[in-house]
């Protein structure tokens, strides 16, 4: 089994034409934070989707149906029954709240663990498709490049503690003082 699951919603478009997970701009982001020498992503970490063929609309990405969850689901439960991870790692909004089955708010979230079970742990986190919308890419990216370090060294304890209060836009700090 692997000791880390990276789960998002569904394949883009690059990931089902090159049939690898994580090689769209997304991908490219996620891979460009491990830089663990000796191992590649694959190595560490069992890719994997809710959703596993390619949602789209005229050939763009779209989010995927309900249907297409429900039909999908039970392949993804399959395989974190089979591979018993220590940690989940669940990009994105949707991934999230099916994982834990209830309402995620990801600007509270991101960077918590939560219980999936007795032995598996989900780490919620923004999908790096929309990060600029949410936080500074720049440090999305140092986020990510430490917990990667963290997990190629399965240290596992204390990983809440790379996702600190440095990580939000000035705006969306608590109490953040806003000049008029």
């Amino acid at each position: 089994g692997s000791e880390f699951i990276l789960v998002s919603e569904a394949p883009g478009k690059d990931s089902v034409t090159e049939g690898k997970y994580w090689v769209g701009a997304s991908g490219k982001i996620l891979r460009s934070c491990f830089v663990n020498t000796d191992k590649n992503l694959e190595d560490i970490f069992y890719l994997t989707d809710i959703v596993k063929c390619w949602p789209n609309e005229n050939n763009e990405n779209r989010t995927p149906s309900e249907s297409e969850i429900s039909t999908c689901a039970p392949f993804l439960k399959r395989e974190i029954e089979a591979l018993k991870p220590k940690l989940i790692l669940s990009f994105g909004k949707k991934s999230s709240e099916f994982l834990l089955n209830q309402e995620i708010i990801l600007k509270s979230s991101h960077g918590r663990v939560f219980n999936y079970n007795d032995f598996t742990q989900v780490l919620v986190m923004y999908h790096p498709s929309g990060i600029d919308r949410f936080m500074k890419r720049d440090i999305y990216k140092s986020q990510l490049k430490a917990l990667f370090k963290k997990l190629a060294q399965n240290q596992i304890n204390g990983i809440e503690k790379v996702f600190d209060e440095s990580s939000y836009k000035d705006s969306d700090k608590p109490n953040a003082i806003k000049s008029t």
